[in-house]
């Protein structure tokens, strides 16, 4: 990184950006193909389906700001969306296990993210040992507010939070998926303890964060790419969630994450896949700014979310950007009934792409120009959607990689 040359965010019109993404958290009438965000996070932070991350990307701070700082400015000067750039100090999504003992491991690929090892308690009473770590001491985090002090310092780019995992995604990977279920039926009063505890680690951890990067409790720069409005202070990635009945859910998760929320103002929960059952226990989580979600293909999940939340809760649809972008944002918006509070933002990577039955698969591309053809494609769903004309749904040829017959 040059030290003497801040980050060039090339006179984009970020404002004009942040105020269309805060009307559309407001839940504002969709009067324009223009009115729907499309946010394109790419390059992206992290490594999985990436072709370029360099040397040292996770270890020195230099390389991680400078690549991040270089992909903000290709990003504005070549992609019509509506990205609003920050900084991201990833380190994967082991940094808060990391702090209670768990091992990280650092792959060889390039192309791949550190991870944690194995899980950190042995049995059920390991639970009662724990104590909430040191921010500024323990696990990964002294290298992540190392990373955020170092951007603040030598670029003009604001800085978000690190990866943030749900307690319930902390205690799966602390204990092990398996243990952890069988402990909620043997013993819920640890399993409690060790939500609580987690949950007392994520406050302490991004209230360090918060100290470094100069925003409020109820600010934060944006959930995978995606720029947040003020009032929503925290984001909770809770991808576990599809692994929970809706009682035990109801019973761990939602007391952890409202008090979480409720610290910072409001905050977005992300998770993977279909938690149709869990809908209506999401609508007990207090504070909820909006969803999250990858639907994986399943258009029909992004309609139920709406119609449970009565169309009352933003949706941020993120997912792995489709190898057949016509098939699927023809085929999402068919089953859209309401464009109000829809963000759509897919990562675009080099070489992984979403194939029709959900599932991924690598096929090499140019990312700007399946970026280019997504923001295309959503504007044109949007304006077909407000002129009211219903779309013939055409058979869709299957793309090399893609292994899905035609619906």
């Amino acid at each position: 990184m040059d030290k003497q040359r801040p980050a060039c965010l090339f006179g984009s019109d970020l404002k004009g950006k942040r105020q269309k993404i805060t009307k559309t958290h407001t839940l504002a009438p969709v009067l324009s193909l223009e009115d729907v965000p499309v946010v394109i996070p790419h390059p992206n932070y992290f490594a999985i389906g990436s072709s370029d991350k360099p040397a040292g990307y996770f270890k020195d701070k230099e390389v991680l700001v400078e690549y991040q700082v270089r992909g903000m400015e290709w990003h504005l000067k070549n992609i019509p969306d509506d990205y609003v750039p920050y900084i991201m100090p990833w380190h994967g999504t082991g940094i808060v296990p990391s702090m209670f003992g768990a091992e990280i491991h650092y792959p060889d690929n390039k192309a791949d993210d550190p991870s944690i090892k194995g899980p950190c308690l042995s049995s059920i009473d390991d639970i009662a040992k724990l104590k909430v770590p040191n921010p500024y001491k323990d696990g990964l985090m002294p290298l992540v507010l190392d990373i955020m002090d170092y951007a603040v310092k030598y670029t003009d780019s604001p800085v978000g939070l690190t990866d943030m995992q749900s307690p319930l995604d902390c205690a799966t990977l602390m204990a092990g998926h398996s243990n952890l279920c069988l402990w909620m039926y043997d013993d819920p009063a640890a399993v409690k303890a060790l939500f609580d505890i987690i949950t007392e680690t994520i406050i302490v951890n991004v209230k360090a964060q918060k100290k470094v990067t100069g925003d409020s409790l109820e600010e934060n720069q944006g959930l995978q790419g995606v720029w947040a409005p003020k009032g929503i202070g925290i984001w909770l990635s809770d991808d576990d969630a599809v692994l929970l009945s809706p009682e035990f859910y109801e019973q761990f998760e939602v007391p952890a994450v409202s008090r979480i929320f409720k610290t910072f103002g409001k905050g977005i929960l992300h998770y993977c896949g279909d938690n149709t059952n869990k809908l209506k226990i999401f609508k007990k989580i207090e504070n909820l700014a909006a969803i999250n979600t990858c639907c994986m293909g399943d258009f029909k999940l992004i309609k139920d979310i709406q119609e449970v939340f009565e169309y009352k809760l933003p949706v941020i649809m993120q997912e792995s950007a489709p190898l057949d972008i016509a098939y699927y944002y023809d085929h999402l918006f068919a089953e859209l009934k309401n464009m109000n509070g829809i963000i759509s933002a897919p990562w675009v990577t080099e070489d992984i792409v979403l194939k029709r039955d959900g599932g991924t698969t690598s096929v090499f591309r140019d990312p700007l120009v399946a970026a280019k053809e997504i923001v295309a494609r959503v504007r044109r769903n949007t304006k077909l959607m407000l002129e009211r004309k219903s779309t013939l749904l055409a058979s869709y040829p299957v793309l090399p990689g893609d292994g899905v017959k035609n619906t």
